[in-house]
């Protein structure tokens, strides 16, 4: 700012400050953050008495009247931010600065049936529940680093119709799970998300979960994330639990093409991640027999085997558990489906 000389009568001379054109400066912050604004004089006026108004946007900023001013209610956007000093000389005008206010939330559009959930402490997951597309429109103050668990669908049980192999009341298996940490995204890049359904016909496979680079392969008649029980003849044989086998879980025949064997489980947990508690997935489902009660699907979403004592039909696995289809009888219709699968991410922690 260049000087100005005013003579006044009486002759009094007037003169207006030069201010420091590097102020205010430009501030960048987060949405909350406190931003601080400074005028500063570079050659004194005469008199060296000032008075200072604060604008925003244009307008009038109420109450901004010293040197320093500081703003922390700003929303997300650009912002202009001057001062206008005035002495006896007249008035003089700053730089205008320009405050950029950045949303410090994640953001994200996905084309499928999801739900976001709160953990608390700045946390989050997403359940993937239907295949599609996602995409962070913006980051925030997260690094874009995930966790991502994946569950295939779970196996179909038997059919009714009897065979050497297959029988009639073998459970399906639970779908296979998957997770690994620490997998770097970034905003406005898409991302597709495919969930395996659930095997819909006697015995059929379900199908692979796939999400970020992470697959997690359907369950089977052989195995999964938790085997399936065995054709119970006079027996009640249970679906498999986090990872465990099917009932009898100590048979010499696990994981056979056998109507008596058990489907064999994956042999590390099926919590989401990986740890120690949380929700189960991949349930074993029940076997389908004439023993002395129903057999029950695995903890995690396996399905109820049929039961002739009350000519009670298989259940499905849950959907969206990956859970083992519960196994016939001879003299039912019914087939007991795989649960479809899901998809699991969550902020890296």
């Amino acid at each position: 700012m260049g000087e100005c000389l005013l003579l006044k009568s009486g002759g009094q001379t007037k003169k207006l400050p030069v201010l420091n054109a590097s102020y205010p400066a430009n501030v960048t912050n987060w949405q909350g953050e406190q931003a601080t604004f400074q005028v500063e004089i570079a050659t004194a006026g005469v008199p060296a008495e000032y008075t200072y108004q604060w604008y925003r946007d244009g307008a009038k900023w109420t109450g901004a009247t010293k040197a320093t001013v500081t703003w922390s209610s700003a929303a997300v956007g650009s912002h202009s931010i001057y001062c206008v000093v005035t002495n006896k000389a007249g008035e003089v005008t700053s730089r205008v600065a320009t405050l950029t206010v950045k949303d410090p939330n994640m953001a994200y559009t996905y084309s499928g049936s999801h739900e976001k959930i709160d953990d608390g402490s700045g946390n989050w997951r997403i359940k993937f529940k239907s295949s599609g597309t996602l995409k962070f429109t913006n980051l925030g103050k997260w690094d874009g680093k995930l966790d991502v668990f994946c569950v295939g669908g779970g196996s179909a049980g038997g059919s009714g119709n009897w065979d050497a192999n297959n029988g009639y009341g073998k459970a399906g298996s639970g779908g296979y799970t998957k997770t690994q940490k620490s997998i770097q995204v970034t905003a406005n890049t898409s991302y597709n998300i495919v969930i395996g359904a659930g095997g819909q016909s006697a015995f059929a496979p379900g199908g692979s979960t796939s999400a970020l680079g992470v697959t997690a392969n359907g369950g089977t008649k052989l195995g999964g994330g938790s085997g399936g029980g065995a054709y119970g003849n006079g027996q009640v044989y249970n679906g498999g639990s986090d990872g465990g086998n099917g009932d009898p879980q100590n048979a010499a025949n696990i994981g056979i093409d056998h109507w008596g064997s058990p489907g064999k489980g994956q042999g590390t947990t099926t919590r989401e991640f990986g740890e120690s508690t949380g929700t189960l997935y991949a349930g074993g489902g029940g076997a389908g027999g004439n023993g002395s009660a129903q057999a029950k699907g695995g903890s995690g979403g396996g399905g109820n085997g049929a039961y002739s004592g009350t000519n009670a039909q298989p259940t499905s696995g849950a959907a969206n558990t990956g859970g083992g289809g519960g196994g016939m009888y001879y003299n039912l219709t019914n087939v007991g489906k795989g649960g479809s699968g899901i998809a699991v991410i969550r902020n890296h922690r």
